[in-house]
């Protein structure tokens, strides 16, 4: 029975540990700060310090070493939180963005390490690595090198023994009869483990549940009308849904209610006017009655459905407040430049057979180009950019002679969350 009280204590502990940072910044792929710019010598993309500035050389010499010898253009980024929480599109836009690896090899590797919230790393490599550095490859570098070495408290000599791994796959090639990986045979489980583990899952779930109230409670006080507030409340909402399906539990029994009745308490305030005072004067607009108390930028979102802008305007004072909700569009995204939702896509193949892909915002008419030329048998291959983003190769110099030569990413490589 004492692991019963143990394993929930220390799960408490932990989480609570964490609390001072749960509202790290999310960072989003053009965030990151591009390193190669500064030092074509550099590969560690530490922006928070998580690494110190010996350990981050130590790393930046074993990758320019991975690179003379071998060609391949590696590169570690290590971030607190990701937008969305969704590592397999950050790193796939990250990789497109930076133009890993050469053009005509397509070797490059992007390792993603987010310390903060949900822990994870992440491979992403190229088309031309897809063959020495398989997805089940660098899964057994991340379980069986980096995670355990992190755990520890010895993270930088997990990553440099990772390193030194992809080194070996790319002399010797990739063995799957000796990848590391332990075959684990489970002992039959006891009542006792198992109520264990569900008071440890259900102290987890209800902690995390806690710690999004604070993050809701602290958005909602930076919120000045009530209809900035509540368009806070319905954006966060959507925002906190991936990570109520996998802590059910707390988030039904102690967010779900908060929410409800916040959400409820300031949808009722949006009856009464923030300016004047007088109660149950507002009148709502909506598209396209609203048009006049929008700006350009939030007239076109209205106009393209992506984002609603009720506008609320006192009968008595005539002073208005704009509310900004987040439609689900599949459409339009914000755009890099403006930060209107308003940027779009659009894929063709032309006649050399290079599938081109054209975004441009319909606001500020900020535009982007890329091109992947078609291989037998393997799809698309590099992509070529142009426009808005430019090469999206780094600066500096060294034996490329200008950074990082524009390679594509495969779609390939592995996820592994501790």
């Amino acid at each position: 029975m004492k692991r019963f009280f143990l394993l929930p204590l220390a799960l408490l502990l932990l989480l609570l540990s964490g609390v001072a940072r749960a509202e790290e910044r999310d960072y989003r792929p053009e965030d990151v700060p591009n390193v190669q710019k500064q030092d074509y010598r550099r590969f560690v993309s530490d922006p928070e310090g998580y690494f110190t500035p010996d350990e981050r050389s130590e790393i930046d010499r074993a990758l320019y070493d991975l690179r003379e010898r071998h060609t391949v253009e590696v590169v570690l980024v290590v971030l607190p939180a990701i937008e969305n929480d969704d590592p397999e599109t950050f790193t796939e836009e990250l990789f497109r963005l930076w133009g890993l690896g050469k053009a005509e090899d397509d070797n490059g590797l992007l390792i993603l390490y987010v310390t903060q919230r949900r822990r994870l790393i992440r491979f992403e490599t190229g088309y031309g690595l897809e063959g020495a550095l398989p997805d089940a490859a660098t899964y057994g570098i991340s379980q069986q090198i980096l995670i355990p070495g992190i755990k520890e408290g010895r993270s930088k000599d997990a990553f440099l023994a990772g390193i030194s791994q992809i080194d070996t796959y790319l002399s010797e090639g990739y063995d799957p009869s000796n990848d590391g990986n332990v075959d684990y045979t489970d002992d039959e489980m006891s009542d006792e483990d198992l109520l264990t583990i569900l008071a440890g899952y259900g102290i987890l779930s209800s902690v995390v549940a806690v710690l999004a109230l604070l993050g809701l409670f602290g958005r909602v006080r930076l919120g000045g009308t009530p209809a900035e507030k509540y368009s806070i409340i319905r954006r966060r909402g959507s925002e906190v849904l991936p990570m109520a399906i996998g802590f059910l539990p707390g988030f039904l029994l102690i967010f779900l209610p908060v929410y409800l009745w916040l959400k409820s308490k300031w949808q009722h305030r949006l009856k009464d006017c923030p300016y004047c005072g007088a109660h149950d004067t507002i009148t709502r607009l909506r598209y396209p009655n609203n048009l006049s108390y929008l700006n350009a930028g939030e007239a076109l979102e209205e106009k393209l459905r992506s984002v609603a802008h009720p506008v609320l305007v006192c009968d008595r004072c005539h002073r208005s407040q704009v509310m900004s909700l987040d439609r689900d569009s599949r459409e339009y995204y914000r755009c890099p430049s403006c930060g209107v939702k308003a940027y779009h896509t659009a894929v063709s193949v032309n006649a050399y057979g290079r599938q081109v892909t054209v975004g441009k915002c319909e606001y500020c008419g900020h535009t982007d180009r890329a091109e992947r030329i078609r291989r037998r048998g393997s799809g698309f291959g590099p992509v070529i950019w142009g426009g808005g983003f430019g090469s999206g190769g780094f600066g500096g110099g060294g034996s490329f002679g200008g950074g990082f030569g524009g390679g594509a990413s495969g779609g390939g490589g592995s996820t592994s969350h501790f």
